[in-house]
């Protein structure tokens, strides 16, 4: 829905206009909030109607929590966060694996308690780790009251609702600070401009590589072109899917004049594996060091500490994603790349910035091959034919190179396109209003609509 045509030409519009008019109004806080929620949860409704009982439940628990938290001091406090971060991880497990759960229980008890189908609620996974860092600034005193009003805007609000940006509650409601209640028009524009930029990212770019990749990953045998467009629509796939999602995001976040942290950082600019892995999903990666690597990695010795907290961060942003092997493959090469390059950047040699991109940027490709295949055959086919590099020398005509997956010369240039864009446009929310950028504004729109489709985004599923 958050991508349909009745969404962006109907629902959208009408959730921004009528919040506009109830600030201008009334210019009360809670009014406007409290439309935003109601907005928000009609969306997350209309997106998955019987799974809102669970982001529901969530949200008690968590300001309850919070709230109890807060009050106490740091010696009761810690056992109550800790209490309540293994409850969010406990309902995070069940929600994700339940079937999984079941089959398990049934095999050990030699029951038929068994889950025929079983869809996970949908953005639990972003929800969860929303509320985890809710919690953490609680436990550190970094809010000190809880309004249930502000809560539930601060945990509802759409935009972020289904993959992030995830942020934190203290910066969410600083940007109440000094709220003019008369109609931004700069935001809107540049909203505007940000949410179909984003929409365009999906519909022109995600969308057409996915399907590419999807046909290359499913086949039976691969030549090195056709391998070699498999892994690159595979990774500029992802990168416009979830970076598309973000600049809607954000888009949507100035129409309300809140501002969401950016979440990537031209990341195929990446020079080595940890700079990328600073660049790609911010908010997402932050959490997941902040909670799991930092206080590893605390400890002595520290390098040991370190890469064991890096394996550990890594696993578990793995099954985070999905319990199969080819998932926990890819999580562990980032693992075991992040820690060899802790090794080797105590040497005083560098390798030329082409050539350290050349590996980077050739490593992020096979790694995500991984990331999007459910069996570890369909990953060494593709990853076989990246390196059949004897296939060069035979004559093949271009029916034969690319026909055998889907794609044709135009995916050719698109990727050549989307190397120039990832390499050389940083896309931020620091545009200026012009006549130009109403123009592009108006084109991509009447794109977007045009040629939408149902793929969904990738982060639905978690």
């Amino acid at each position: 829905m958050v991508n349909s045509n009745i969404f962006t030409c109907i629902y959208l519009p009408a959730i921004i206009i009528i919040y506009h008019i109830l600030s201008y109004l009334f210019k009360s806080e809670k009014i406007r909030r409290t439309w935003l929620i109601i907005s928000s949860l009609i969306i997350y409704f209309f997106l998955s109607s019987w799974c809102i009982l669970y982001i529901l439940i969530s949200f008690l628990i968590n300001y309850l929590a919070g709230t109890f938290i807060i009050k106490k001091k740091d010696i009761t406090s810690k056992p109550l966060y800790v209490l309540a971060l293994i409850i969010n991880i406990l309902f995070w497990i069940y929600s994700k694996y339940k079937i999984e759960l079941a089959d398990a229980y049934s095999f050990l008890f030699a029951t038929d308690n068994t889950v025929a189908r079983w869809i996970m609620p949908l953005g639990f996974g972003f929800i969860t780790l929303q509320q985890i860092l809710f919690l953490t600034e609680c436990y550190k005193k970094q809010i000190s009251k809880i309004d249930i009003l502000d809560y539930l805007y601060f945990s509802t609000f759409f935009p972020k609702l289904i993959a992030g940006p995830i942020t934190s509650y203290q910066r969410f409601q600083s940007e109440e600070n000094g709220f003019d209640y008369s109609v931004n028009y700069k935001n809107i524009a540049i909203g505007s401009f940000l949410f179909f930029l984003g929409l365009t990212q999906k519909v022109l770019f995600a969308d057409t590589f996915l399907v590419i990749a999807d046909r290359g990953i499913a086949s039976h045998s691969l030549n090195f072109v056709q391998a070699w467009i498999t892994s690159l629509c595979n990774t500029f796939g992802l990168f416009f899917n979830i970076n598309g999602y973000t600049s809607m995001a954000i888009g949507l976040g100035l129409c309300f004049n809140i501002s969401l942290p950016p979440n990537f950082n031209q990341p195929f600019k990446a020079l080595n594996i940890k700079d990328f892995w600073t660049r790609w999903h911010i908010s997402f990666i932050s959490n997941f060091t902040n909670h799991i690597l930092t206080p590893i990695a605390r400890r002595k010795p520290k390098r040991l500490s370190y890469a064991l907290g890096i394996f550990i961060t890594f696993f578990v942003i793995s099954i985070w994603h999905k319990l199969t092997f080819t998932m926990i493959v890819w999580g562990l090469l980032n693992a075991f790349a992040l820690v060899i390059y802790s090794l080797l950047e105590k040497i005083p040699f560098k390798l030329p910035k082409f050539i350290a991109w050349i590996v980077t940027f050739g490593f992020i490709n096979i790694s995500w091959i991984f990331f999007r295949t459910d069996h570890i055959t369909q990953a060494l086919i593709v990853i076989s034919g990246l390196v059949n590099i004897k296939g060069l020398f035979m004559y093949y005509n271009e029916f034969y190179i690319l026909w055998g997956i889907g794609a044709n010369f135009m995916i050719v240039l698109l990727l050549i396109a989307s190397l120039f864009i990832t390499l050389k446009i940083k896309f931020s929310r620091y545009y200026k209003p012009s006549i130009k950028m109403a123009l592009i504004t108006i084109l991509m729109i009447i794109f977007s609509i045009t040629f939408n489709n149902a793929y969904p985004f990738i982060y639905y599923g978690f």
